[in-house]
């Protein structure tokens, strides 16, 4: 196990994640415009984030049906659309702006879901510790250790769909290990 991301190969439902992108992205549907909680468009990416309790019952659902058998808890986990940019890298930062302790939001650690045909490329400071993630494997990322994503070499978007358990990286990974 590294200490600041894991790949592991998992079963999940990329079709059911992707249904609900354009909506979580977009905010597409008039009447649910309260479901995001936070938008962010970044030099290198775009993120979209929000607590599944104030999310339509079908999403929360779907989302997991899709991601099963992980224990996905209503009103306590939060779901985001994180979205690369081509031709593009994220800067090495930790995720501060979440909050490590209290709030909606706060996280620990990403559970990223690929949702794209091309890899995604995870780095950290130390370049031994990179990591890339395909379609039917997810990442476990350390959101308090530094990282960022190199899509420099790719001329299309690499969608992800995260996963926020609100546990720290070694909780998670043993999480993961049951089941």
């Amino acid at each position: 196990m590294s200490k600041c991301s894991t790949v592991i190969s998992f079963n999940y439902d990329v079709d059911l994640l992707s249904k609900w992108r354009n909506v979580i992205m977009e905010h597409q549907d008039p009447k649910h415009s309260e479901w995001v909680l936070e938008h962010l468009d970044l030099n290198a990416m775009t993120i979209d984030q929000m607590p599944f309790k104030i999310m339509p019952d079908e999403l929360y659902e779907d989302v997991a049906k899709a991601v099963a058998p992980i224990n996905v808890i209503k009103d306590e986990h939060c779901c985001s659309i994180e979205r690369l940019k081509p031709n593009t890298k994220v800067e090495l930062h930790i995720d501060h702006g979440m909050n490590f302790t209290a709030g909606p939001l706060v996280r620990k650690t990403n559970v990223l879901f690929n949702l794209s045909d091309r890899p995604c490329n995870i780095i950290h400071e130390d370049s031994k510790l990179n990591k890339s993630f395909h379609k039917g494997e997810i990442l476990i990322l350390d959101v308090t250790d530094t990282h960022g994503a190199d899509n420099t070499d790719c001329d299309e978007w690499i969608d992800l769909f995260g996963l926020n358990l609100r546990m720290t990286y070694s909780d998670t990974i043993e999480y993961f290990k049951t089941l």
